[in-house]
């Protein structure tokens, strides 16, 4: 209707194609701006729904962002808006992309945090298969382990941080590339299975009790696989499907997922606020053999610190602690009846949370 309008065009006339789809949507023009935000509004007032997420939202300026999250918010007040925060090659200067490095710019957005997905799992493209994180075998960038625990908050990495820990999204998994299940069979090849579920439940357990906000993708929690296909969104159902049969020959995995989030829930000292109260209450280091030593101050059904051992090891490691603590939760998930230890083993990949 009209032409040359609501795309971008550069200056000989040709389309925009930071998306890789052959044109970009000019969200700096105020009536294609308009044309968003009217939608979204009208789709939470149709439909009560209760938050966005956007698709290569490094496209989108940061204005209209701030502007779809004024509105929604003015009618829900918890409403929540994140996305894909990577700098595409679009027509638009840098400093008004919405990407993570202008996260301070969009203070009530969320980002994917492909820094989480890299160090902890591993790098995730096709190419880079065989590449480890800290849970699938690799001791290489511990501040970066750091970094990303801590919600990638407080500038222990060399590129950017977030302004807070509502910013961040942790993930390892998503509807893009290999599922977690199928990287492992590649990056930890030589191990055996039963190392590979092992890391599989390190690995999500970590993104939940990391701080900032987790996302675990469908199926995650019971091994899905897509049998080694990286961009299936063209493949058909025997590809993408939530083959059901995996849950049940791993529910074990499945309960102990549901052990680790019932435990999240229960203690706020997961969810800090800010990036000073993750400054004030939580220290993180590392043991021998890379054990990581994840502290957390609380004041929560009457403890004053939660300690999560984190074991990226196919060995036990043997820890001393320095007082009695309650053994809260092991690899095999939430104890019942907790009980005092004073020395603790870890078992292979895995962490275990205490309390005192």
């Amino acid at each position: 209707l009209v032409p040359h309008y609501y795309f971008r065009i550069g200056r000989y006339g040709e389309n925009s194609n930071g998306s890789f789809c052959g044109n970009d949507f000019d969200s700096t023009q105020k009536m294609t701006s308009k044309y968003i935000i009217d939608s979204c509004l009208r789709w939470v007032d149709l439909y009560n729904i209760d938050g966005f997420r956007f698709d290569l939202m490094g496209i989108i300026d940061i204005n209209t962002m701030n502007e779809i999250f004024r509105v929604c918010q003015g009618r829900k007040k918890d409403f929540i808006i994140y996305g894909e925060g990577w700098n595409m090659p679009t027509m638009l200067p840098d400093n008004l992309k919405t990407t993570q490095f202008n996260n301070s710019k969009v203070p009530n957005i969320g980002f994917f945090s492909d820094r989480f997905r890299d160090v902890i799992k591993g790098s995730t493209s096709s190419h880079e298969m065989h590449l480890k994180g800290y849970c699938s075998g690799s001791n290489n960038n511990l501040n970066l382990v750091k970094d990303v625990i801590l919600g990638s908050t407080c500038y222990f990495s060399d590129s950017y941080s977030y302004k807070s820990p509502s910013q961040v999204i942790n993930y390892v998994e998503c509807h893009d590339n290999a599922t977690l299940w199928d990287k492992l069979k590649v990056c930890c090849s030589e191990e055996s299975e039963e190392i590979r579920k092992k890391r599989q439940k390190l690995i999500i357990a970590l993104t939940l009790f990391s701080q900032g906000i987790p996302f675990i993708h469908a199926g995650q929690e019971f091994l899905r696989t897509k049998n080694g296909e990286h961009n299936s969104y063209i493949l058909p159902d025997s590809v993408n499907k939530l083959d059901w049969s995996l849950m049940e020959n791993n529910i074990n995995i499945v309960n102990y997922v549901k052990d680790v989030i019932s435990l999240r829930k229960d203690f706020d000292c997961f969810k800090q606020k800010t990036k000073d109260d993750i400054m004030n209450n939580i220290d993180i280091s590392f043991a021998k053999n890379f054990l990581c030593i994840y502290k957390i101050k609380t004041e929560e059904k009457g403890f004053k610190e939660i300690l999560i051992l984190i074991n990226p090891n196919t060995k036990v490691e043997l820890f001393s602690l320095n007082d009695n603590y309650q053994v809260l939760m092991t690899e095999n998930g939430r104890v019942n009846n907790p009980f005092e230890v004073k020395n603790v083993n870890i078992n292979p990949c895995s962490l275990i949370v205490l309390a005192k």
